[in-house]
C-alpha cells in the first residue's frame, strides 16, 4: 500500500498543471509542485494551512465552491485572474470535483488549475490585428455564431458590432444563398484543411439596408483551446471588379482594333494584288515580245517599280501578322544545306547587275535535317541577304550556317557595304527605321525588313545579334535551337573516294566550301586561291605521274577572256587531262567551253554542291531532265482550266500558260468550273476564290464531293496563312498568290501535272466491284464458304484500319510503315478492282519509298475522301 501510495504521489507530482485537494473546511491536504509554481507556495507551507488564507482574493469564491462540492458538484471556470504570492498576476483555468470515501459520502475536493496567460496574450494580439486590419474580420463559431467584429466589418456591411456579435454569419448573406452557405460553412468546419472553400471564395454580401456588394472571403480555423472558431477575411472587390471590366472591356476593344487592323491590311493588300497581277503579269508578257530598246526598258521599269510596291505591301502585311502574334511555326523536317543554297542563290541573283561576289559556306558537319519552319527561317535570310545586296555596291555577301552547341545552328549574312553607325544600331530594328535619313533617300523601303526578321528569329527561340561598323560592311547573325529530324537525310559523297582533286577559287568561302566537302567525300584536295598557284600544282602533278582527275575552276580568275586556265588544263597532256569543272556567273562560257571538249563541265555560281558531286560522279554528264539554264517542258498536250472572272487576270493566266508550254480553257465562275472539271480532261484547275455565282471555295468542294481527283490550285490574292489554311480545307491542293509568278507557276504546275495522271471518266465503282464478286463466287473452289463475301469484308475492316495507322506513321514521321500499308492497300483495292483508290495507294507508295512526307500527307487525305465515296457506294453489296 506504501508503494502504491507512493507511486500516485509520484504520478500527481509530473502533472504539468497544478492539482491539489482539500478537506470541506478548506484546509488543504495535498499540493504538488506545478501548485507550488501556479500559487508561488511551497508544499511544506501550503498542506495544513486554510486555502481562504492562502489566496484571500478568492476567499468567497472558495467557500461557494466547497459548498457545491460537498453538495456532489464539479464546478469549472473557464477564465480567471489569480493574484500570486509574488504580486503578479495571471489568468487560469479551474475545475474542482468532489472527493468520496468508500461509502460515497463527499469528505474533501480536489482541483487542478492551469496558467492560460500566454493563450490569453494572444487572443488580445489577435483582437487587436483583427480590430487594425484593413479587411473585414469576422470570427464565427462553430455554430455559425458572430463571436466578434471589427470596425472595417461594420462599415462594409453598415451594421455596429453589438447588432452582429450572438448573430448567425448568414445575416451577412443574401438571402437566396443563406441555405447553400449553412452546408458549406458546416462542411468547413468538417474538414478546415481541404475544403476547398478556404482561401479567395468570391460571393456576393448584404449589407444592413438590404443592398448586395462583391466581397472575396479567405477563411481560416482559429486554435483558440476547446472552442471550434472561424476566422473570415472580408474585402470588398467592387472596385477591382470595376477595374477588371474595363481592362477586359478595353482588351476587347483593343482586339477588336487589331483584328480592324488586321482586316484593313489583309483587304487593302488583296484589293492592291488584284491589279498588281494584272501590271506585272502583262508587264512579263510583254518582255516576251519584239521590244526596240526604249520600250523594254520603259517595261522592265513598270515590272521592277511594280514588284517594288508588291514587296512593301508583303512587308506590311507580315508586320501586321507580327504585330498581332498570329505567325506560328510549322514543325517540319528542314534541309539545312538546301536552305543554305537557295538563299544563297537567290541573293546572288538580287546581286546580278553589281560587282559583287554572292558565296555560301557550311561545314561538312552541319547537320542535314533537323525540325523546323523551313519558310520562316528562309524569310529571315532573305531579309537580311536583301539587306546586304542592296547596301553593298561591291566586294562580298557570305551566307553562312555553323553548328552550335546542343543541337543549335549559327547563321550569319556578312557584307563589305556601308555599314551602320553605333548610334544607329539600336533604332535599326524599331519598325518604319533605317540608318539614317540619307539610307531612307537613297535606297528606299518600308524599314520593316529588320523588325520583321527580328520577330521571326525570336519566335525560332533566338536573338538578332548586329556586328558593324561604317564603311567597312556589317554582320547580322543568329543562332536558334534545332531538334533532330524525325527521318536520317540522304547524305551525297559515294563513289568519290580516292579521286584527286583541285580547286581554285577567288572566294575564300566557296574554296573552303569545296575543299572541306570534297575531303569528307574521300577525296585528296588542293586548294588555290589564284590561277598561277592553280597551274603551278597541275603541272607539278603531272611531273610527278600523279595527275588531279578534275580540278574545279573559278572563271572569274581565268583572265581577259575567260578561258586562259581553262586552254592551259586541257593543254596538259600528261597521262590523261583531268575534267574540268567551271564555276561561272556568265551563262555565257557554258556555251564557248562546249565547243571546245567534253570534258569540260560548267556549274552556275554560288555553286551547290548536289550539282557539283552530280558533275563529279557522272564524268559530265547531267541527270536526265536536269540540263541547266533549260527549263523543263509542261506534259504533251497537257490542258489546265483556269476559273477566273477578272478578264485581265485571265488574259494574265491565259499568256502564262502559254509561255510555260500548257493549253488552257477558262471557266467564268464557279458553276461552270464544277461543269467543266467534271469532263475530266484538264490536267488541273486554276481556282481563283472569290467569283460570282459559286465562289472557288465552294466549286472545289463541289468537285470533291463528285470525286474527281483533278489536282486544284488556288489563285488568289489573299497572302494570309488563314488563306492558304481555308483553301486547303476546302479540298485544294496547293495555293499561289497573286500577283502570279511565272516562275512560282512553272514549279507547281510541275509538282501536280507530273505527279497525276489526268482524270478521265469513271466506270460506276459498284458495278465494276460488283462483277469482281460475281466472279470470285462463279470460280470459288466448292469447299469454300463466301469467298467474295470474306474479300469485301476484309476490304471495309483493313482500309479504315490502315488508313488510320498511315495517319500514325505520318505523325511520327516513319515512312517505313507507310510504305507497307500503302503496298497492302493497293492489293485490297486492286483485288475488288477499286482503280482511284488502288492509283492513290501507289502514289502513296512512291511518296514513302522517297521520304517526301508532304506528298504522303496529302495523298493520304486523298485515300480517306475515296475511301468514303467507294464505301457509299458499295454499302448495299453483300
Amino acid at each position: 500500500m506504501t508503494d502504491s501510495r507512493t507511486w500516485l504521489a509520484a504520478i500527481v507530482d509530473s502533472i504539468t498543471d497544478a492539482v491539489t485537494s482539500t478537506r470541506l473546511d478548506g484546509t488543504i491536504v495535498t499540493w504538488n509542485r506545478a501548485a507550488e509554481d501556479l500559487y508561488g507556495f511551497p508544499a511544506s507551507e501550503a498542506i495544513g494551512a486554510a486555502a481562504a488564507d492562502l489566496l484571500p482574493e478568492w476567499a468567497d469564491d472558495i467557500g461557494a465552491m466547497l459548498g457545491a462540492v460537498a453538495a456532489g458538484q464539479t464546478i469549472r471556470f473557464g477564465d480567471g485572474e489569480l493574484t500570486r504570492r509574488d504580486g503578479t498576476t495571471i489568468s487560469i483555468t479551474f475545475m474542482a470535483s468532489p472527493i468520496r470515501d468508500a461509502d460515497g459520502t463527499v469528505v474533501g475536493q480536489v482541483s487542478v488549475a492551469a496558467d492560460i496567460s500566454a493563450h490569453r496574450r494572444a487572443e488580445e494580439r489577435f483582437r487587436q490585428l483583427v480590430k487594425g486590419a484593413p479587411d473585414g474580420m469576422v470570427i464565427v463559431d462553430a455554430d455559425g455564431v458572430i463571436v466578434e467584429v471589427n470596425a472595417q466589418t461594420e462599415r462594409l456591411f453598415g451594421y455596429p458590432a453589438e447588432d452582429l456579435v450572438g448573430r448567425p454569419v448568414e445575416l451577412l448573406v443574401p438571402d437566396r444563398f443563406r441555405s447553400t452557405h449553412v452546408g458549406q460553412r458546416k462542411a468547413f468546419l468538417g474538414r478546415p484543411t481541404v475544403h476547398g472553400m478556404g482561401v479567395g471564395l468570391a460571393i456576393s454580401g448584404r449589407r444592413r439596408d438590404g443592398s448586395e456588394f462583391p466581397i472575396e472571403v479567405s477563411l481560416a480555423p482559429l486554435d483558440l483551446g476547446p472552442d471550434k472558431l472561424v476566422s473570415a477575411s472580408v474585402r470588398d472587390v467592387t472596385d477591382r471588379q470595376r477595374a477588371e471590366l474595363d481592362l477586359a472591356r478595353a482588351r476587347d476593344e483593343a482586339v477588336a482594333a487589331a483584328q480592324l487592323k488586321s482586316q484593313f491590311v489583309a483587304m487593302v493588300s488583296h484589293e492592291i494584288r488584284t491589279p498588281m497581277n494584272g501590271v506585272l503579269g502583262l508587264t512579263d508578257l510583254l518582255l516576251d515580245t519584239p521590244l526596240d530598246l526604249t520600250q523594254r526598258r520603259y517595261v522592265e521599269t513598270i515590272g521592277s517599280s511594280g514588284r517594288a510596291l508588291l514587296t512593301i505591301i508583303n512587308d506590311i502585311l507580315d508586320f501586321s501578322k507580327m504585330e498581332s502574334g498570329k505567325v506560328e511555326l510549322v514543325d517540319a523536317d528542314l534541309d539545312l544545306r538546301r536552305l543554305v543554297e537557295e538563299v544563297t542563290g537567290v541573293a546572288a541573283e538580287l546581286a546580278r547587275d553589281k560587282d559583287l561576289t554572292v558565296s555560301g559556306y557550311y561545314p561538312p558537319t552541319l547537320p542535314q535535317l533537323v525540325r523546323g519552319d523551313a519558310g520562316r527561317l528562309r524569310q529571315a535570310l532573305l531579309n537580311l541577304v536583301g539587306n546586304a545586296v542592296k547596301f553593298t555596291r561591291r566586294g562580298t555577301v557570305l551566307v553562312t550556317a555553323e553548328p552550335a552547341a546542343d543541337g543549335a545552328v549559327t547563321f550569319a549574312v556578312t557584307d563589305t557595304g556601308i555599314g551602320i553607325a553605333p548610334a544607329d544600331l539600336d533604332r535599326l530594328l524599331e519598325p518604319f527605321a533605317q540608318g539614317d535619313d540619307q539610307a531612307d533617300r537613297r535606297f528606299g523601303g518600308t524599314g520593316l525588313g529588320l523588325t520583321i526578321c527580328r520577330s521571326l528569329v525570336e519566335l525560332m527561340g533566338g536573338r538578332l545579334e548586329i556586328d558593324s561598323a561604317p564603311g567597312e560592311g556589317s554582320r547580322f547573325s543568329f543562332t536558334v535551337p534545332f531538334p533532330p529530324a524525325s527521318t536520317d537525310g540522304v547524305p551525297i559523297g559515294g563513289g568519290l573516294a580516292g579521286r584527286r582533286m583541285l580547286v581554285a577559287d577567288g572566294s575564300p568561302a566557296t574554296l573552303r566550301l569545296i575543299d572541306e566537302h570534297a575531303r569528307a567525300w574521300g577525296m585528296t584536295s588542293t586548294a588555290c586561291a589564284d590561277s598561277a598557284s592553280a597551274l603551278a600544282a597541275l603541272r607539278a602533278a603531272a611531273a610527278a605521274g600523279e595527275p588531279y582527275d578534275v580540278a574545279v575552276l573559278d572563271q572569274s580568275m581565268f583572265g581577259a577572256d575567260g578561258m586562259s586556265v581553262v586552254d592551259a588544263v586541257i593543254a596538259e597532256r600528261g597521262p590523261g587531262p583531268p575534267r574540268v569543272i567551271v564555276l561561272t556567273s556568265g551563262a555565257y562560257l557554258s556555251d564557248l567551253v562546249a565547243k571546245r571538249t567534253g570534258s569540260v563541265d560548267v556549274l552556275a555560281r554560288p555553286v551547290r554542291l548536289s550539282d557539283l558531286y552530280d558533275s563529279l560522279v557522272q564524268d559530265g554528264r547531267r541527270r536526265a531532265g536536269a540540263t541547266r539554264g533549260t527549263a523543263p517542258l509542261a506534259p504533251a498536250a497537257a490542258t489546265v482550266l483556269v476559273a477566273e472572272d477578272n478578264e485581265v487576270n485571265q488574259l494574265v493566266a491565259i499568256g502564262t500558260l502559254a509561255a510555260l508550254g500548257y493549253r488552257c480553257d477558262v471557266a467564268r465562275n464557279g458553276l461552270d468550273a464544277v461543269r467543266l472539271a467534271g469532263s475530266g480532261t484538264y490536267a488541273a484547275v486554276l481556282m481563283d476564290c472569290q467569283m460570282p455565282e459559286m465562289d472557288g471555295y465552294a466549286a472545289t468542294r463541289e468537285i470533291r464531293r463528285t470525286g474527281h481527283r483533278v489536282p486544284i490550285i488556288a489563285m488568289t490574292a489573299g497572302a494570309l496563312s488563314e488563306d492558304r489554311d481555308r483553301c486547303l480545307a476546302a479540298g485544294m491542293d496547293d495555293f499561289v498568290t497573286k500577283p502570279i509568278d511565272r516562275e512560282t507557276m512553272r514549279t507547281v504546275l510541275e509538282r501536280w501535272v507530273r505527279a497525276r495522271p489526268v482524270d478521265h471518266p469513271r466506270r460506276d465503282v459498284r458495278d465494276t466491284v460488283a462483277g469482281r464478286l460475281a466472279l470470285l463466287r462463279n470460280h470459288q473452289p466448292p469447299a469454300a464458304t463466301d469467298l467474295a463475301g470474306r474479300v469485301l469484308a476484309a476490304f471495309r475492316e483493313g482500309v479504315p484500319e490502315r488508313l488510320d495507322a498511315m495517319a500514325a506513321a505520318l505523325r511520327t514521321g516513319d515512312a517505313e510503315p507507310l510504305c507497307r500499308h500503302a503496298h497492302d492497300l493497293v492489293g485490297m483495292a486492286g483485288h475488288l478492282g477499286t482503280e482511284d483508290l488502288a492509283a492513290l495507294a501507289q502514289d502513296l507508295q512512291k511518296a514513302a519509298r522517297d521520304g517526301d512526307l508532304a506528298t504522303a500527307g496529302e495523298v493520304v487525305h486523298h485515300l480517306r475522301a475515296e475511301y468514303a465515296r467507294v464505301a457509299e457506294a458499295l454499302s448495299d453489296l453483300a
